[in-house]
């Protein structure tokens, strides 16, 4: 799930700039959106882990007695 929002957030990225880089001279700085994307995905990765760990960390069943 975290990939497909990630490529929703290209495709839609890359529409947006689209105008700029058909221009005479636009160019892409390829190595700042690399990184920019790297840190991005593994910001979600690490959240997803955390918030994955933590659910799993305590008894789910005594959880939802509590509720």
């Amino acid at each position: 799930m975290l990939l497909l929002g990630l490529a929703i957030g290209l495709v839609a990225a890359a529409i947006a700039v689209l105008p700029a880089l058909t221009t005479p001279g636009g160019e892409l700085p390829y190595a700042s959106l690399a990184l920019t994307l790297a840190a991005v995905l593994l910001n979600g990765l690490i959240w997803t882990w955390l918030a994955a760990w933590r659910a799993l960390r305590s008894n789910p069943l005594e959880a939802l007695r509590n509720e």
